[in-house]
């Protein structure tokens, strides 16, 4: 997916600065093939940070997303079992359900190690509202006459609920010369919640224009 953002300066201050931002992001992604959301998504956010060289800085904001197949039924599939426990399937059109909001949030720090060296380290945290997840739970059985009675089992169920994912990150930016920058970053997980990998790493060139 593609996106937008739009971006104005609320206050440039001797050792800090604050601006708003706005995220929009499109759907140019195919959904089917996991190539993108499937749903706009519009994302306000502030952003705090400081100008010396040890500069701390804040991002708060949240995220509204639309309607996308990946929150709904992809296949169009349903399962029905009536009293007699048959079970029949349904293909119909897939349908589409609101992907999550979520409410995020960072603090951390950029430190001028050198005039071509900076150490930077984040906290990450995200909010995610009426996020579908599933669990392991019981199924108690029919007792059969005949059999050893009614047996408790183990099953996956889903559900909806309101969770939260921490993250933390550290890393390096180093510049090359001129306006091209070299950026190493480490991100790693700090709770068990959804499905994420322990460390992912990140290597980026990055070049200013303009300036």
């Amino acid at each position: 997916d593609v996106t937008v953002r739009i971006k104005a300066g609320l206050l440039n201050r001797p050792g800090w600065r604050a601006a708003v931002a706005l995220d929009v992001r499109t759907t140019s992604g195919d959904a089917r093939q996991w190539l993108g959301s499937g749903a706009v998504g519009i994302k306000p956010f502030l952003a705090i940070s400081g100008t010396k060289r040890f500069a701390p800085h804040v991002n708060v904001g949240y995220q509204w997303n639309g309607d996308s197949i990946l929150a709904g039924n992809i296949t169009g599939a349903v399962f029905v079992q009536n009293s007699s426990f048959q079970e029949t399937v349904t293909i119909g059109p897939s349908t589409s359900a609101q992907l999550p909001g979520q409410f995020f949030y960072s603090f951390g720090a950029d430190y001028g190690a050198t005039n071509r060296l900076t150490v930077v380290f984040d906290y990450l945290g995200q909010t995610l509202f009426s996020a579908p997840r599933i669990s392991v739970g019981k199924i108690t059985t029919a007792s059969i006459p005949t059999g050893p009675g009614a047996q408790t089992l183990a099953t996956i169920t889903g559900r909806k609920e309101t969770t939260g994912l921490n993250n933390g990150a550290v890393g390096v930016k180093y510049n090359l010369f001129g306006q091209l920058l070299l950026t190493g970053d480490l991100l790693f997980r700090l709770d068990n919640n959804g499905l994420r990998q322990n460390v992912t790493p990140l290597v980026a060139l990055s070049y200013a224009f303009g300036r």
